[in-house]
């Protein structure tokens, strides 16, 4: 073969290669987290490679951390509208168009976060959960455990009784206010992106969430003082556009599904790792860390647990749910 036709031969080949591999991606996929360096966004980073992996190609993740796609709320409503495709989230954000999805919240029900990740797992509770926003044109395809609650603050706390006449954010949510109240704080309901700047301007007093969601935002710079109350535990869902799934072609909607569903127990695991690894960072970093004694922390958790039978166990929809959870409760402690 001559030279010069060698070398247009190969030139053919490599542009049909090339043209191959720049193919467009059938679907793109915007996926949005409020937090940003905490499981959420390594939920968000594990699920674009796995799917895009597992598709060929064929759909293109677009990773959106931080709340660069908005608030909250406004991510919540581009899933209804369609105009974003997913968002990683705790449910107990959608409370506004589907109550029942506040039970995640149970307070003194979680005994730690392996026997968090089997309650909510579980067939019993995981199904009917996953699909209660779907009237509002969202659908749940996984869930997983983010860590247990503590309480961060700017003021020296030592002890529980040092919370008392606090203003500590929680979420929007009357168990959540009743909650701050029944251990004599204030709760403050605020979306997450504001609770650092309110914290730093002594808007309020600290902040009731998780370690490994203010680990990747430097809260330890500000709030000094931790208490590790663990008297809940925050479960994070996976969220799609109904309005996106339906149009996807019955093969992508399927993978879309089964391989958010199969990223749960490596959600949950990664989280235990990433909850150990915060602690360090934020006693590297002078932070005071109240640990309860076990008779102080198994009196709140009973002072604490009546609370969900008081808000969750009112009726309708949000009752059934908490009954799940709890069936599920019981169902995964005896089959374990």
């Amino acid at each position: 073969m001559r030279p010069r036709l060698a070398l247009l031969l190969t030139l053919s080949l490599t542009a049909m290669v090339l043209g191959g591999n720049a193919r467009a991606a059938d679907v793109v996929m915007k996926l949005g987290s409020i937090t940003i360096n905490d499981i959420q966004h390594a939920f968000c980073d594990k699920l674009e490679a796995e799917l895009e992996q597992r598709s060929g190609g064929r759909i293109d993740v677009q990773v959106f951390p931080a709340g660069q796609l908005g608030s909250i709320q406004r991510q919540i409503e581009g899933l209804q509208f369609g105009t974003q495709e997913a968002f990683v989230s705790p449910p107990g954000f959608f409370t506004g168009i589907a109550p029942e999805l506040q039970v995640a919240d149970a307070p003194g029900l979680f005994r730690n976060m392996d026997d968090a990740h089997r309650i909510v797992t579980h067939p019993l509770f995981r199904e009917p959960f996953l699909r209660a926003p779907e009237g509002a044109g969202i659908v749940g395809a996984g869930i997983f455990i983010h860590g247990p609650h503590v309480i961060a603050t700017v003021p020296a706390v030592r002890s529980l009784a040092d919370l008392r006449g606090k203003k500590i954010r929680v979420l929007a949510s009357e168990l959540e206010s009743a909650l701050a109240a029944r251990l004599g704080m204030t709760g403050v309901p605020m979306g997450f992106g504001e609770v650092l700047p309110a914290l730093q301007q002594g808007t309020i007093d600290g902040v009731r969430t998780n370690m490994g969601v203010m680990t990747g935002m430097k809260f330890y710079d500000t709030t000094k003082h931790v208490v590790l109350t663990h008297a809940g535990m925050i479960a994070v869902g996976v969220w799609y556009s109904k309005f996106w799934l339906d149009a996807l072609p019955a093969d992508l909607r399927e993978l879309v599904v089964s391989t958010t569903a199969a990223l749960e127990g490596w959600a949950t695991e990664e989280a235990k790792k990433r909850e150990a690894a915060a602690l360090e960072i934020w006693r590297d970093h002078g932070v005071n860390f109240v640990e309860l004694p076990l008779p102080e922390q198994a009196a709140m958790f009973d002072q604490l647990r009546p609370l969900g039978d008081q808000y969750l166990g009112k009726g309708g929809a949000t009752k059934q749910m908490y009954e799940a959870l709890k069936a599920a409760a019981s169902a995964s402690r005896t089959d374990g």
